[in-house]
């Protein structure tokens, strides 16, 4: 289905405002009455309003007629940040699981409780393959 610039572009808006919607469906309804908090609501009508300005500005580059196609694009945009700021977070755990295993080997070296110490020690060594598999599985090198 071809369409013009301006309405492929508007399916690409509508697309990144799906993102924030399929979010919300995991919010009990009941709560989001019961606790409404308007900053919270206008963060949401911020983002929603940024991810529809993204998927626009997509379908727009990549100069898309098809709505489908548009549709696409509009989704990726999203995706593509929420994917970004995925790994960021995951960057930091490793770096907090970095620390953690300093700690870990100053302990040891001091020689305090090494049942305790060998015990967290394994551990944070599960953590961190857990943490790099993560990693690599979504952010191959």
């Amino acid at each position: 289905m071809m369409a013009g610039q301006k309405e492929a572009m508007a399916w690409g808006a509508i697309a990144g405002a799906v993102t924030v919607l399929t979010e919300t469906l995991t919010i009990d309804p009941a709560s989001l009455i019961k606790d409404f908090d308007p900053i919270v609501f206008l963060g949401y009508c911020v983002k929603a309003i940024i991810l529809m300005t993204l998927g626009a500005i997509v379908v727009r580059v990549n100069q898309e007629l098809n709505i489908l196609k548009a549709f696409q694009l509009g989704i990726m945009a999203p995706a593509l940040i929420v994917g970004i700021q995925s790994g960021s977070k995951l960057k930091d755990a490793n770096k907090e699981l970095l620390i953690a295993r300093d700690q870990i080997q100053q302990l040891q070296a001091k020689d305090i409780n090494p049942g305790l110490v060998s015990t967290v020690d394994s551990t944070i060594n599960f953590c961190f393959l857990i943490a790099n598999l993560v990693s690599h599985e979504f952010y191959p090198i």
